[in-house]
């Protein structure tokens, strides 16, 4: 997988804090606080503690991997990978043709199901359930049980990432 950025601080977690902890409210412990509180007060940090968890968030709002914290040498960095199914998105190539079609279906409609998907690119029922179990693994569109037949619709990550890159013009 290809890393999307990489930060690298200098310095380490002041003492008391680990990458456990960043993980979880916690108390911040900046470690010049005259620096930090016209930071605040100028509007750069919005509550102490809160930003490795607005980090988290972040990337599960958007489908993303969580970042990768860690301390290296006398350093902390932070990396953060490109979300696969983001990835595969932005290079249609990796998926073939019924693939990358159901995909823009799905942007107009809330499901599909494997019958649905055969009717409409003209595949055996084997393929489409290949297909879509492939886009499932991918993280591209979930499976959602329905007594004996399975819908699929897109990821809802997946959607707003779309949504938003349509109304701004840069596409995904």
């Amino acid at each position: 997988m290809t890393q999307d950025f990489r930060s690298e601080n200098p310095g380490l977690l002041p003492d008391g804090i680990t990458i456990a902890i960043l993980k979880m409210e916690h108390a911040s412990r900046p470690r010049n606080k005259k620096i930090a509180w016209l930071l605040f007060l100028s509007g750069y940090i919005e509550q102490w503690g809160s930003g490795t968890l607005n980090m988290l968030n972040a990337c599960r709002t958007e489908g993303s991997p969580e970042p990768e914290f860690k301390e290296a040498g006398d350093d902390f960095v932070v990396t953060f990978d490109k979300s696969p199914a983001l990835n595969l998105l932005k290079n249609p190539e990796f998926l073939n043709e019924r693939q990358n079609k159901s995909i823009q279906y799905l942007m107009d409609h809330a499901a599909i199901n494997s019958k649905d998907y055969s009717d409409l690119y003209e595949c055996t029922s084997r393929t489409a359930r290949r297909d879509l179990s492939e886009l499932v693994r991918l993280g591209i569109v979930t499976a959602i049980k329905k007594g004996k037949q399975v819908e699929y619709s897109l990821h809802d990550s997946l959607r707003t990432l779309r949504t938003n890159a349509d109304k701004h013009g840069h596409g995904v």
